[in-house]
């Protein structure tokens, strides 16, 4: 089942084992702050694991490819979902004498003191104990919570420069149906969120590389140029935003825009296996001399393969390898 869809498998078994599992008693229970970051970090890392990205993907990438809510937010829909039960209770129940006496107590307990922090920072109104029945029930709590996160998630997306296009096109904290186990799908989602590994990229730690395209030499390697520009690399995009070819939803679309994606995959597919190759090759000689001067390693009339698969198993790299 693993080898089927590792993002299918790892999506799915964080969010029906290991989510419920470590949200048991959310309602009621405190942890502490070491403790809440722990998990976040934790379902970052199998974000990451999933989609096939490298660390240096951003969080809100992960988090919004994934659709999946930070766990700050779970216990706050948890917490003060709870503490509306509570006020609609019956003046019999002794869950409720215990709650309304620490409120007109004013008895800080670690509870309180955590439904009011998480109350302040989802900008939800307090609950009034006054009898008359709620007008938010626990969906309406849900969503609200939801859309203060979401507003929240777009902002920190936009304050970062290589999200740029991700920041714009993607509105939503939502599941996306574009990956796969291929080597493409983990290059698409570098590709979206600005990290794609390309010759650009690398130049900003490396100011003596090179920043012409392995394959056609004709240009800087930034991702726009190998989705939508680069003539060595097959096949053609037939679109000409990059976005569209991103797969992101459009309104002009109306789609994920599938055919587009999947070219988007092979394109990239290819220009990964070339950098492997030419990687191993100055590995084995030395530094290439077309490469330092910028000129294209592979012809363009070489009939690359179209998926990793096709690769000689000679030619993969392997984890120690790739460290």
């Amino acid at each position: 089942m693993w080898a089927f869809d590792r993002y299918e498998v790892a999506r799915s078994l964080w969010k029906m084992v290991m989510v419920p599992g470590l949200t048991f008693a959310n309602r009621v229970l405190c942890t502490s702050s070491q403790t809440r970051e722990f998990l976040e970090v934790r379902q970052r890392e199998a974000g990451r694991m999933a989609l096939g990205a490298h660390r240096g993907t951003p969080n809100e990438g992960v988090q919004g490819d994934l659709g999946w809510s930070a766990f700050e937010s779970r216990e706050a829909v948890a917490k003060l979902a709870y503490e509306r039960r509570l006020c609609g209770l019956g003046e019999e129940r002794w869950a409720r004498r215990v709650f309304k006496y620490l409120v007109y107590r004013s008895v800080n307990t670690r509870l309180t003191k955590r439904v009011a922090r998480l109350a302040g920072k989802y900008e939800v109104p307090p609950t009034l104990l006054d009898g008359r029945p709620l007008r938010e029930g626990v969906t309406d709590l849900k969503k609200h919570v939801q859309q203060v996160e979401t507003r929240r998630w777009t902002e920190s997306a936009t304050r970062k420069s290589s999200m740029t296009v991700y920041a714009a096109s993607k509105l939503a904290i939502e599941r996306e149906q574009l990956y796969d186990d291929s080597r493409g799908s983990s290059l698409l989602f570098e590709a979206r969120t600005g990290t794609l590994k390309t010759r650009l990229w690398r130049s900003r730690y490396d100011t003596g590389a090179p920043t012409a395209c392995v394959a056609c030499g004709a240009a800087e390697e930034t991702t726009e140029h190998l989705v939508l520009q680069c003539g060595a690399l097959s096949p053609c995009p037939q679109v000409d935003h990059l976005p569209d070819a991103l797969g992101f939803r459009t309104a002009e679309r109306g789609d994920d825009g599938e055919e587009h994606v999947e070219t988007t995959k092979r394109r990239l597919e290819q220009w990964w296996e070339i950098s492997w190759r030419l990687w191993k090759r100055e590995r084995r000689a030395g530094p290439d001399v077309q490469a330092q001067a910028g000129q294209p390693i592979f012809s363009t009339q070489v009939d690359l393969p179209h998926t990793v698969d096709a690769v000689d198993p000679t030619e993969v790299p392997t984890e120690q390898e790739l460290g």
